[in-house]
């Protein structure tokens, strides 16, 4: 999937989590971080919440440790990151972003839409 393809991908899938009806405002942020990752910064009035993109061949620790920096930068409750289908999660990373409180969510694009 092209690296457009998959921000629309996972923009949507944020927007259906996080509907802009029911209060939530999703902006892209403008900058790829250092491990290429694309961030979304989601807030209502009551939480903030850092959202990132992440198509790659395998996520690491780094990932993790690269989006928890975003988030307390940008005073981010939560944090979230949305990996590709083909996106290799180690049980290690797993339990890894478990500990840290980083969500994991591996898209499945055929089926999401």
């Amino acid at each position: 999937m092209a690296n457009v393809e998959f921000q629309t991908h996972v923009h949507n899938l944020i927007r259906q989590r996080f509907p802009p009806n029911e209060g939530w405002q999703i902006l892209k942020q403008p900058a790829l971080t250092a491990s290429g990752m694309i961030e979304f910064l989601v807030n209502s009035p009551k939480i903030a919440i850092l959202a990132a993109a992440n198509d790659k061949e395998e996520l690491e620790r780094s990932d993790v440790d690269t989006l928890l920096v975003s988030a307390a930068d940008r005073r981010a409750e939560r944090a979230i990151i949305y990996a590709a289908y083909d996106t290799k999660i180690s049980e290690i990373v797993a339990k890894y972003a478990k500990g840290k409180g980083v969500e994991l969510i591996q898209t499945q694009w055929w089926q999401d839409d």
